[in-house]
């Protein structure tokens, strides 16, 4: 009897090399999709975020952590930067002879800038404070997208075309202070004005200093939210004026004795009377602040009398000093003017009475 032909054995798991071979192909598919495609670097940061916070916290607005510097048509194929930080000012064909000379001379080229450039006045502002300083003021919208602290291309262009004229005056320039401003709005706001503000002033004077403007030790960035307005809230016109960013360009020549050059020290270095974006403080009170902040800084203890207690470690002042020669101390006379022996002989003689007038005494 002839013996039964046996039947191969079938694997039943032999489905899953045809299956794992097609998800792997599809992955390497999806793989080229992405690579041949540009990512939303939004989204990318909120995924990132929703990761590493658990997805406890989302930043409401959005902050590049290595933004692009440099606008995209002056980079290569691999995306790197044709010209080193500070070249290829190309914008407003920039020359030799057109850059200013002096501090008095940057208003005037600010002004021509912008009058040669596509922004309006109402997009890009310049002002000259009383006290010679400079104010360049951008509206929002030219430099960021809303909620946004990522300059965009044409915020780059906008800041950089003013970048020629304040590196040629590295020199003449003894501060620049840049600020960011938000808009009160009703209700809640979907950002922190706070953080929003400043990060927008540090993107600022970020790209400033890739671009090699001034040294760096001459920025400072500021973040005020909505508590500097220049116009009223109440307004989308108004709001749109208060949401920009300024910059603040002081000179190092102020004469110190001029009272427009005091409020402008008062205001940037100090901090005193920034109510209502142009401050006026009076000059007791600044003055007044600026000794508070002083006995504040040093944990100064003074009495009603005004006496300073205890062994402070501020500033201090010296003590009655000993070991004057004698020769060299001499007296005042009732108008405060030193008595010496030359204007003693300046000093006419009392007459003589006469004999007459002792006789008949």
């Amino acid at each position: 009897m002839a013996k039964k032909k046996e039947r191969p054995k079938i694997d039943p798991n032999a489905w899953m090399n045809t299956y794992s071979d097609m998800v792997t192909l599809l992955m390497c598919f999806f793989v080229l999709l992405y690579a041949s495609s540009t990512p939303d670097p939004v989204k990318w940061q909120y995924i990132f975020q929703s990761f590493t916070s658990s997805g406890s916290y989302i930043n409401p607005f959005v902050q590049a952590e290595e933004p692009n510097l440099v606008d995209d048509d002056v980079n290569d194929d691999e995306g790197n930067a044709l010209e080193p930080p500070g070249d290829g000012e190309k914008d407003h064909d920039i020359t030799n002879s057109s850059i200013p000379k002096s501090f008095n001379e940057l208003a005037g080229w600010v002004s021509g800038q912008i009058a040669r450039s596509e922004f309006t006045d109402d997009q890009i502002s310049v002002s000259v404070s009383s006290s010679g300083n400079i104010t360049i003021r951008f509206s929002d919208s030219v430099l960021f997208a809303p909620n946004s602290a990522e300059l965009t291309s044409e915020g780059r262009k906008a800041v950089g075309m003013f970048i020629p004229g304040l590196r040629a005056l590295n020199d003449f320039i003894k501060n620049i202070n840049i600020g960011g401003h938000t808009a009160a709005i009703a209700g809640p706001s979907p950002v922190n004005d706070w953080t929003l503000s400043s990060a927008r002033a540090c993107a600022v004077l970020g790209f400033m200093e890739y671009r090699g403007t001034v040294d760096n030790n001459k920025y400072k960035a500021e973040g005020y939210a909505q508590y500097s307005p220049i116009a009223d809230n109440s307004t989308p016109e108004g709001r749109a004026k208060n949401r920009r960013v300024e910059l603040v360009i002081i000179r190092n020549d102020n004469d110190a004795h001029s009272n427009a050059v005091i409020q402008d020290i008062l205001k940037y270095d100090y901090g005193i009377g920034q109510v209502g974006g142009d401050a006026n403080p009076d000059s007791k009170d600044a003055v007044q602040q600026i000794i508070d902040n002083l006995e504040t800084k040093y944990n100064t203890n003074i009495d009603s009398e005004g006496n300073v207690l205890g062994n402070e470690s501020g500033p201090g002042i010296p003590g009655a000093i000993n070991g004057i020669p004698e020769d060299i101390i001499h007296p005042l006379d009732e108008e405060g003017n030193i008595i010496t022996q030359a204007y003693e002989n300046t000093q006419p003689e009392a007459a003589a009475p006469e004999q007459g007038e002792e006789a008949a005494e």
